[in-house]
């Protein structure tokens, strides 16, 4: 019976020991890419979400469809979307359209454009990792910066390659302004004009993950 005692005494010893080093030992970040608003991992949105308030009035989260969300979504009113690929049905780009011609503004962020909402504005978008030289002979890091006058084009902000290694290689330059690039002069954030309003689409939605933004 002493025997058994003794056993559990180095048992639960070891236990014990094994809790400390868990608790005490540095937490294990989710690298996987969610883009969610309540995810505090690095490539969560949670700053994001909680910075946005002191940019706009209000602000609500979603799951809904663009057709639903914009059927009945009044004017003076902002969208924005962060997604790796962005695949756009037609009902979907037909009601963002016209939300956007009403005059309103809407902020779209992905690594892919496709579907219908591509084929109409005429995107497409290229993958600076594996076009070239490739992955070898590319810094680390990469530059981006405004390119419009209504900005401040004298900052840039550094960004891990792997994280912003996309950017626009084909859009409708009559109706299109270019309004930030990476440090290879390509263009990564667009200015669209539809009707009174404004569509942004942007190549670099890791940007704007808690990593980076932090």
């Amino acid at each position: 019976m002493k025997k058994d005692w003794k056993y559990i005494v180095y048992l639960s010893a070891f236990i014990g020991i094994y809790v400390v080093v868990q608790l005490l030992s540095p937490k294990q970040h989710n690298w996987s890419i969610s883009l969610s608003h309540a995810d505090k991992d690095p490539y969560g949105t949670y700053v994001l979400n909680e910075l946005l308030p002191d940019l706009f009035d209000s602000v609500e989260t979603t799951n809904k469809t663009l057709y639903e969300l914009l059927k009945n979504k009044a004017e003076n009113t902002s969208l924005l979307s962060l997604t790796t690929s962005l695949n756009m049905a037609k009902e979907d780009t037909e009601s963002l359209l016209q939300f956007v011609a009403n005059g309103n503004t809407v902020f779209l962020s992905s690594h892919y454009f496709g579907g219908k909402l591509a084929d109409t504005l005429n995107l497409d978008t290229n993958d600076s990792l594996f076009g070239g030289s490739g992955i070898m002979g590319q810094d680390d890091s990469v530059a981006l910066h405004f390119s419009s006058s209504s900005f401040d084009t004298l900052v840039s902000y550094k960004y891990r390659r792997d994280n912003v290694h996309n950017y626009f290689n084909t859009f409708d330059s009559l109706r299109t302004a270019i309004i930030g690039r990476n440090d290879s002069g390509e263009p990564v954030t667009l200015l669209i004009a539809v009707g009174k309003g404004s569509l942004i689409v942007n190549s670099t939605p890791l940007a704007f993950t808690n990593i980076n933004i932090l």
